[in-house]
């Protein structure tokens, strides 16, 4: 009826953003209309939080897009979340430290990264 559909899938890794893309495009030849086809996805690699431990402490970083700004939030039940604050990654590589000064005393503690 109308073609077969054409898919077609790319990857791209953007050094200005330090950022991963994939697109994918699904379209018909001839298309039936313009606003249905081509249609685009575009899925970028989530931020993602890096744990080391120094003298006991853990450390935070947080990896992601240059130019990006990351809300970190806190949990001690995956329920109840707390904004620590926003950070914006500005460096050539894409991380930024995620300092918690005045953590309070818990059994256990979560942290995610989310785009504001």
């Amino acid at each position: 009826m109308f073609g077969d559909p054409i898919v077609k899938a790319a990857e791209t890794f953007k050094e200005s953003s330090n950022i991963r893309t994939s697109q994918i495009t699904l379209s018909s030849m001839p298309a039936p209309s313009s606003s249905l086809f081509p249609q685009t996805l575009t899925i970028t690699e989530p931020p993602r939080l890096l744990v080391s431990k120094t003298n006991g402490t853990p450390q935070f970083t947080l990896k992601g897009g240059r130019g990006f700004n990351y809300q970190i939030d806190t949990s001690t039940n995956l329920t109840n979340w707390s904004s620590l604050g926003i950070i914006t990654i500005t460096n050539q590589n894409g991380t930024a430290p995620i300092i918690e000064t005045n953590a309070p005393a818990a059994d256990q503690r979560f942290y995610r990264a989310v785009l504001p």
